[in-house]
């Protein structure tokens, strides 16, 4: 059940807000963009709510001009952004919190920290950035012409998204807790895009192996671990790798965003590196050997003899 969402004013603007779950107050600065309802519709986000609801009272906010909260008529400042915190706090009563910033709200709530260091018992970060366009004093980051084309590419992936055929849900048609489907839309733009008329084997549903693909991408799991509501996880993993090496995700990336997608220099945001379960090593514990090569430091780094691919299909 979808909870209450309540309003604060910050200014001239309503702030709209959620309160889950029990324990120490900790208050949720989102990203980019956020939904607070729709948050509670798409699985890997419900989970985040409720975990965190599990050790803590969750206060969750939409920022002004995203989800539920008001449109304000001009692009907000940082010192105004923060102040929505200072909104939403007053709102619910409480003088102090733990402040959680993910992404772009990193930056708001370390500014609210900095504002109302009294009211800030902890500040974390997850995946914050200084800046994104690279300046004089600050060289790292992405020129202002890759900033643009970033912004392209972005603009369609959201419009792309949102303009979706509802009867089509991202959750899924088959109503199942972690399975994602291309909608209507999105695989009318992408099915003429295939490749057609190729010798071998005929392809089994395509819009179900891609689903499959994105679905896969987007959880960081093994391919052996894929839903059989996809089919088998081999052929998933095999059409991803074969069309990899064919270069046929970039050029329908490129048919559908009018760029490449490849950059002289890319921001790596920390909320999407993930390490797969088969990441941890090598199994045998005393049959390792020390490998050859020394690791930073000078110390030889501990590497397995032989190295098992967990989680990868057998070609076909």
């Amino acid at each position: 059940m979808t909870p209450e969402t309540r309003y604060a004013k910050s200014g001239d603007v309503r702030i709209a807000y959620q309160v889950t779950g029990q324990g120490p107050d900790m208050v949720f600065a989102p990203g980019t963009t956020s939904h607070l309802d729709l948050d509670w519709e798409y699985p890997l986000r419900a989970e985040l709510n409720q975990r965190l609801g599990a050790m803590c009272r969750l206060i969750r906010f939409d920022k002004r001009g995203n989800g539920l909260s008001d449109r304000p008529t001009a692009m907000a400042t940082l010192e105004q952004r923060a102040d929505d915190i200072r909104a939403v706090m007053d709102a619910v009563g409480i003088d102090s919190a733990i402040l959680f910033g993910r992404s772009e709200g990193a930056s708001m709530a370390a500014m609210f920290a900095a504002t109302y260091p009294s009211r800030a018992r902890a500040l974390l970060i997850w995946g914050g950035m200084a800046r994104w366009v690279a300046s004089e004093d600050h060289p790292w980051g992405m020129s202002r012409a890759e900033h643009d084309r970033l912004g392209s590419v972005l603009n369609w992936g959201f419009s792309f998204r949102l303009g979706c055929d509802s009867s089509s849900h991202l959750v899924g048609e088959l109503g199942m807790k972690g399975i994602s489907w291309l909608s209507d839309g999105e695989w009318a733009r992408i099915e003429p895009l295939l490749p057609r008329g190729r010798r071998g084997a005929h392809r089994v549903d395509d819009r179900r192996v891609i689903s499959g693909i994105v679905h896969m991408l987007r959880s960081g799991a093994r391919w052996r671990d894929c839903p059989a509501a996809y089919g088998p996880y081999t052929t998933i993993y095999n059409r991803f790798n074969r069309w990899s090496r064919q270069g046929l995700w970039f050029a329908i990336f490129e048919a559908l965003t009018g760029h490449s997608g490849i950059y002289g220099l890319a921001a790596i945001d920390s909320t999407h590196i993930k390490a797969h379960r088969s990441a941890a090593g090598g199994k045998g514990g005393p049959s390792s050997k020390r490998s050859e090569h020394p690791a930073v430091g000078g110390r030889a780094s501990s590497m397995p003899s032989r190295t098992k691919r967990a989680g990868r299909a057998s070609s076909s």
